[in-house]
């Protein structure tokens, strides 16, 4: 369905700056109508593509013509195509004068509409979108502009429409093509609703809860892992089918969440997530988790928690084997499991085989898989040898996975047992071969899940990337950490309570290596490179540990972290860097060089170790220092455009800069230069008239920043903390910025729990509270001892709001509980009333 875009520009991927764009997997050319316009190119997945060409005076997306080519394959016309158009305008009270029009392109006949568009903020818009659909690919040219300036515009437009034509594709363009077809499909086994008014009507008539995929990852040319992966995945299909309505939910949509005063998401909204709402539009769940064992627990966990949406329930006619299935289907899994108790027929126990696997039970599961083997009479042994296969897989045995494949028979005409085959070989080291085993997939198996699954696989940013596949579980404790946990907020009379509680938490969830969990681990540990998040994590429990060395087992976990972390460095110096979109790595060095001065002042680990590890650490911030003195974890948009940005990002540069002074003050040497660098970076962001900080500052800007308060305000105190113990602020600076934190302190509360990043109404993120908090804490302690006890009762009632029924911390899943509970501790600490 063609989507309208709603004034959805972003700052997407820029092409080569010339006059002509031409794609020829997707069929088509285009010119610019002159100098004073420039193009704009978006990969919203595999298949399908945006380019959007605007006025270069424009960049607030009000005026742009988009050209969206998606391939779609036979069968699809362009009067479809305006049909679901003129359907999704009849749903949208927004719309309105709609007619009907005709436009010659490429030398067809391309139906379209004109239409008014309303907004409540911005004032109307004339849109218009004509349809082409040609070789399996459907062209939408839209074009919009505020209703006043609209035919202003009429010359160029024409001018583009004229130069739009048609690119006959080469035998291999055709081959790219029939390809993004294959991954096009993905996700096409579940039905997704084209809105939320048609999803919350449907899942009010069903009884059903509504399960929203939200995707705002703006301009960022990266696999849609939502659609390839959870959606591709059989179990979660069949749960989605049964028991959710499905929802997608992309920039310019409405929805009755996004207000404020509901869960929240702005026009700065960013991230992956996967949210449980009511047909009313209240959010009941929220995860990050976006792969298909973690996506499946808390699918399943919400249809456990959330009470009175029951879909419809198997039909009381059905017994036996077919009810055992549905059961399932629905996730029922006890009532199944129980049905099958006492059914020993091969069908059976491969059902309850199944029902294992889907709990991670695996000895059970291959028990049954076992008995299922010996009462078959040949009918299924091919399917028990592939669910064999499956488990030993998820368990990350490769070889046992390859030894049980090898046994198939009939694997050449099974596309399941050859998309295996082919993951076999990659796991095996050869990926040529696992590619040339999935080429063959493809080739005989196109409408097979598992081509699909195949092509999506060798598209996806990661397996361009690395070359690697990962098909095993993530571990048990870290899905156990994904999973919902009642909130459970304590008043501030209960702080040492909460302490004590937290204290106990870390112990209990430090893990056997000294490491604590990462949530960014869902997505499956590499055996080659550590997680630069589990370090950063690790560094940062440990450090809440070494403050209660008063206590043994805090000492001794604190060391049990250095021991982690010694490790972890030599791993990572083996392995080299890895480096994607974002380095994290300035975070993880940041953390370590501070937990690593403590240690050194506290006498606790090998001295010279820690030592050897700081130098190494400090030597790779200085190598990654930008131009202007600052640090970014945000490298590039697109990893195959070899552009990087250059700017730095102001809470990132305060948090190395405070790593660094820590490391200074525990006599390991620092540069000069590196340390007044970013504090000449810092002092340049700063707005003085509003006494806040710019979030980024690019390489070779001039002139001080005017910045909105409000979106500024949480990272202000650990930006004047750093600034302070670099010689360069003072306590009337840290006193201002505390002071503007707390007036803003609600707006940054709300974003709470959010898996969903900057959906503040003025960008505030759920991904640093824990951050501004506990850096705000320790501000707090470089003010006179009479002035602190008023901030500390604003600062510890946002603190405690974010505790957990098992006393632990969290301000976002995508950080998770090991991460906010010590970064709690370094607060309720820094906040003791004490000298």
């Amino acid at each position: 369905m063609p989507t309208l875009t709603a004034l959805a520009l972003t700052c997407s991927l820029a092409v080569a700056s010339n006059d002509e764009f031409k794609s020829e997997s997707h069929g088509f050319r285009v010119e610019r109508p002159g100098d004073a316009w420039e193009f704009r190119q978006e990969t919203l997945a595999a298949s399908e593509l945006k380019l959007s060409i605007y006025p270069k005076e424009r960049t607030d997306g009000a005026v742009i013509l988009s050209i969206r080519a998606k391939v779609v394959g036979d069968g699809e016309t362009p009067e479809d195509v305006l049909a679901e158009a003129l359907e999704a305008v009849e749903r949208g009270p927004q719309y309105a004068d709609v007619e009907e029009q005709t436009e010659r392109i490429a030398g067809k006949k391309a139906p379209g509409l004109i239409l008014r568009y309303k907004t409540p903020s911005s004032g109307d818009f004339r849109f218009r979108q004509n349809y082409l659909v040609e070789d399996g690919v459907r062209y939408v040219l839209e074009f919009h502009a505020p209703i006043g300036e609209y035919d202003g515009y009429a010359r160029d437009l024409k001018k583009i429409f004229k130069s739009f034509d048609l690119v006959a594709p080469s035998r291999e363009a055709k081959r790219e093509r029939t390809r993004l077809g294959l991954i096009g499909r993905c996700g096409s086994e579940v039905e997704w609703e084209p809105s939320w008014n048609d999803a919350a009507a449907k899942a009010r008539a069903e009884r059903k809860l509504v399960l929203v995929l939200v995707r705002s990852l703006s301009g960022f040319n990266i696999t849609d892992y939502a659609r390839s992966g959870v959606f591709m995945n059989p179990d979660v299909i069949e749960l989605v089918n049964e028991r959710f309505i499905l929802f997608r939910l992309e920039k310019g949509m409405d929805a009755p969440f996004k207000a404020q005063s509901s869960y929240g998401m702005s026009g700065t909204t960013f991230g992956t997530s996967l949210l449980i709402a009511t047909p009313d539009g209240e959010i009941v769940g929220d995860s990050c988790a976006i792969a298909p064992a973690p996506a499946y627990d808390f699918l399943l966990e919400s249809l456990e928690r959330i009470e009175g949406f029951p879909g419809t329930p198997a039909p009381d006619g059905l017994a036996g084997i077919e009810r055992a299935k549905r059961l399932i289907a629905r996730g029922e899994l006890d009532e199944a499991t129980a049905l099958l108790f006492e059914d020993r027929s091969a069908e059976g126990r491969l059902l309850l085989a199944s029902i294992h696997r889907r709990l991670r039970r695996t000895d059970e599961a291959f028990a049954a898989l076992a008995e299922a083997r010996d009462a078959d009479t040949g009918e299924l042994e091919t399917a028990i040898a592939l669910a064999e296969t499956v488990l030993h897989f998820r368990l990350g045995d490769t070889s046992a996975a390859c030894q049980t494949l090898a046994g198939i028979e009939d694997a050449d005409s099974n596309p399941e047992a050859l998309f295996w085959r082919g993951a076999c070989s990659i796991r095996s080291g050869n990926a040529d071969d696992g590619e040339r085993t999935w080429d063959e997939l493809i080739d005989h198996f196109p409408e097979s899940r598992w081509a699909w699954k195949a092509a999506a696989t060798m598209d996806s940013t990661g397996f361009k990337a690395m070359a690697s596949l990962r098909t095993e579980w993530p571990a048990e404790d870290v899905l156990d950490s994904l999973r919902w946990t009642e909130p459970a907020p304590l008043p501030n009379d209960a702080a040492a309570q909460a302490e004590a509680d937290a204290v106990a938490y870390l112990l209990l969830h430090q893990r056997d290596d000294g490491s604590w969990i990462s949530a960014s681990e869902f997505r499956g540990k590499s055996e080659k490179y550590p997680n630069i998040f589990t370090d950063a994590v690790t560094a940062i429990c440990g450090m809440a540990m070494l403050q209660r060395r008063d206590r043994p087992e805090c000492e001794a976990a604190a060391e049990n972290a250095v021991e982690f972390l010694l490790a972890t460095h030599k791993q990572a110096k083996l392995a080299g860097e890895q480096e994607f979109f974002m380095d994290y790595t300035i975070w993880s060095h940041s953390w370590v060089l501070w937990f690593f001065a403590d240690c050194l002042e506290a006498g606790v680990g090998d001295k010279t170790a820690m030592r050897s590890v700081m130098k190494d650490r400090i030597a790779n911030l200085r190598e990654k220092q930008k131009a202007n003195g600052g640090w970014s974890y945000y490298l590039t948009s697109d990893l195959e455009s070899g552009s990087e940005a250059n700017q730095s990002i102001s809470f990132v540069s305060a948090g190395a800069a405070l790593g660094l002074l820590r490391a200074k003050e525990a006599g390991v040497a620092v540069p000069k230069r590196v340390v007044k660098d970013v504090l000449d970076c810092l002092e340049a962001m700063f707005d003085e008239e509003n006494g806040v900080f710019q979030y980024m500052r690019f390489v070779g800007a001039n002139g001080k920043p005017a910045v909105n308060p409000p979106g500024a305000a949480g990272r202000g105190p650990a930006i004047e903390l750093a600034l302070l113990h670099g010689g360069r602020g003072d306590v009337d600076r840290v006193r201002r910025a505390l002071d503007v934190f707390m007036e803003h302190r609600a707006s940054y509360s709300k974003e709470l729990g959010k898996s969903l990043m900057h959906a503040g109404p003025d960008g505030q993120g759920s991904h640093y509270l824990m951050f501004d908090y506990a850096l705000s804490a320790k501000a707090v302690r470089e003010l006179p001892l009479e002035e602190r006890a008023e901030y500390r009762a604003k600062i510890l009632e946002l603190i405690l709001e974010g505790r957990g029924e098992h006393g632990g911390f969290q301000d976002t899943p995508l950080n998770g509980w090991a991460y906010g509970t010590a970064m709690a501790l370094l607060a309720l600490r820094d906040l003791e009333l004490r000298p």
